[in-house]
């Protein structure tokens, strides 16, 4: 599976950037959780409520407009609130 690869690949600690796509879905599976700590910034709405249960996860969210064919935030408020998530 891809997203058990990108999860083993990963270091122990850092900043995982997840957008919406099959790739992040994947990564939401209990097999691609890591054990390492990590702040994931995402505009993946469902996958940062999944997300939200692992203890080694700080999660940041990104505004915007909703789209309801991802759950995705998207707009011009998305793109400048990355740039100032303090981690």
């Amino acid at each position: 599976m891809i997203a058990r690869r990108v999860v083993d690949e990963l270091p122990e600690d850092g900043v995982v950037v997840l957008d919406s796509g099959s790739l992040t879905s994947g990564l939401r599976s209990g097999d691609a959780q890591g054990s390492g700590r990590f702040a994931v910034v995402t505009n993946n709405l469902p996958a940062a409520q999944y997300l939200a249960d692992c203890d080694n996860l700080r999660i940041f969210t990104l505004p915007g407009t909703i789209r309801g064919l991802t759950s995705a935030a998207v707009d011009v408020w998305t793109s400048p609130a990355a740039e100032h998530v303090d981690c």
